[in-house]
C-alpha cells in the first residue's frame, strides 16, 4: 500500500539488459531502477528498502509489517466486528503515474467509519500481482483504498483480483485514460468518478494492524482485506502496468508488489466473515 502521493520517481526495474528510449534519452531498465527512490527489484528492491534512507528503517526492522498471508482455517472467532460502514459519493478524480503504481487521487471521496472515527477516502491504487495472499494463494492484482482520519491514523481496504474473462467495471471506466497515461503523461483529470461502485462485498473481510507496503513502511495501519475477489481481464492487468515502464520487455518482467518474504510482522489478525469474526496469531499466518 502506498501512502505518500506523487513521488518523483521514473519507472521501475525489469531487466538489466535491454536498452530503450525514454523521454528522448537512451536508458536501460537497470538505469530506470537506480533512478527511483525505491523499486521492486535489484539494489533498490524490497529487501534493500530499510537501508535506502533513515526514514525507511521500519521496512527492515518493523514488527508488524504488511503484506501477510491469511490462513483461514487457523482463525479464532471474534464476534465484535461489524460489516464495513462506508459513505462514499461521486467526486472529481485525478489519475496519477507515480512511477511504481497507478493511483487515483480524490482528496475526499467520503468516509470509512470505524474505531469511533471517520476515515476519509483520499486515494486508491493498484498493485500487480497481489501483495496479500490467502492460504498461500496469490492473486493477479490488488486494489488499495487508502483512508486517513483527522488524527493522522490510516485505514486501508484491500480488494483482490482474479484473472478471468469478465473485465472489472471500475477499471473499464478508466482504461482509455490508462492508455493516455502510458504515453508519457504523469497525471490526467478524469472528471467525476462514482466511488459507490466500491461498496460491494464488504460482509466478509479480514482485519489486522500492519504497515504501509511501500517506504517508509509506517506501522499501525489498520487493514481490511475483503474475502471475495473481483474479476480482472489480462488486458486490464497490462493496462495498469503500461504507464509504469517505457517498454513491454520491462513491463512483462516487473511486478509492483511487495513480497511476503520481505515483510516482518508481529500483531494478531482479525477478520469478519458472514457475520462471524476471526482472529489469527502471527505464528499461524504463514506456512
Amino acid at each position: 500500500m502506498t501512502w505518500s502521493r506523487r513521488r518523483c520517481t521514473i519507472g521501475l526495474a525489469g531487466t538489466a539488459f535491454g536498452i530503450f528510449h525514454f523521454f528522448g534519452k537512451v536508458i536501460s531498465c537497470q538505469e530506470l531502477e537506480t533512478s527511483a527512490a525505491f523499486s521492486y527489484s535489484g539494489d533498490t528492491g524490497p529487501d534493500k528498502w530499510g537501508s535506502l534512507s533513515p526514514d525507511y528503517k521500519a521496512c527492515s526492522n518493523g514488527k508488524s509489517q504488511s503484506p501477510i498471508n491469511i490462513v483461514e482455517d487457523k482463525a479464532v472467532r471474534n464476534k465484535t466486528l461489524k460489516p464495513l460502514r462506508r459513505q462514499y459519493y461521486p467526486v472529481n478524480a485525478t489519475l496519477v503515474n507515480n512511477g511504481y503504481n497507478v493511483e487515483m487521487e480524490f482528496g475526499n471521496a467520503g468516509v470509512l467509519i470505524g474505531n469511533g472515527k471517520n476515515y476519509t477516502l483520499q486515494q486508491m491504487h493498484w498493485h500487480t500481482h497481489s501483495e496479500h495472499t490467502i492460504n498461500n494463494v496469490s492473486f493477479d492484482a490488488e486494489l488499495h483504498l487508502v483512508h486517513q482520519a483527522s488524527d493522522g491514523s490510516i485505514s486501508v481496504i484491500a480488494i483482490l483480483y482474479e484473472l478471468g474473462s469478465k473485465p472489472d467495471p471500475i477499471i473499464a471506466k478508466i482504461q482509455s485514460k490508462l492508455a493516455k497515461l502510458a504515453s508519457n503523461e504523469t497525471e490526467i483529470d478524469i472528471g467525476t468518478f462514482n466511488t459507490s461502485q466500491l461498496w460491494k462485498n464488504t460482509h466478509k473481510y479480514y482485519r489486522y494492524v500492519g504497515s504501509l507496503t511501500t517506504p517508509p513502511c509506517t506501522e499501525n495501519v489498520t487493514w481490511h482485506v475483503l474475502g471475495e475477489e473481483r474479476s480482472i481481464s489480462k488486458d486490464q492487468i497490462n493496462a495498469l502496468k503500461a504507464p509504469l515502464l517505457p517498454t513491454s520487455e520491462c513491463l512483462l518482467a516487473q511486478a509492483t508488489a511487495r513480497s511476503l518474504e520481505t515483510a516482518l510482522f508481529g500483531l494478531a489478525i482479525v477478520g469478519f466473515a458472514q457475520k462471524i469474526l476471526f482472529s489469527l496469531w502471527p505464528s499461524l499466518l504463514r506456512s
